[in-house]
């Protein structure tokens, strides 16, 4: 099974990437499941895992593009969905 990848919407601050896999036969192409999308912003989170992710020559691509254009605040962190519960008992 093959794979397409297009880097959809890509700029500064983020990409879209979507892939599609797929069967060929007699140059035709026959399409397998539904395609799939991951969308990454530029800053320090995503890029580790677009290193982790995407392969190259996709992933030169894209630092190329965001190269020294990352964004001066890093990404916000994650929150606890169980600190954002206990948060809001404590408000009552």
């Amino acid at each position: 099974m093959k794979e397409e990848i297009f880097l959809d919407d890509l700029n500064e601050t983020g990409v879209s990437i979507l892939t599609k896999k797929y069967l060929e036969e007699n140059g035709q192409k026959y399409y397998v499941g539904s395609p799939h999308r991951q969308a990454y912003a530029n800053n320090s989170l995503d890029i580790e895992r677009l290193k982790k992710n995407i392969d190259e020559p996709y992933l030169s691509c894209i630092l190329k593009i965001w190269e020294n254009k990352m964004p001066s605040s890093p990404a916000p962190p994650e929150r606890n969905p169980d600190f954002l519960i206990k948060e809001s008992e404590n408000k009552s």
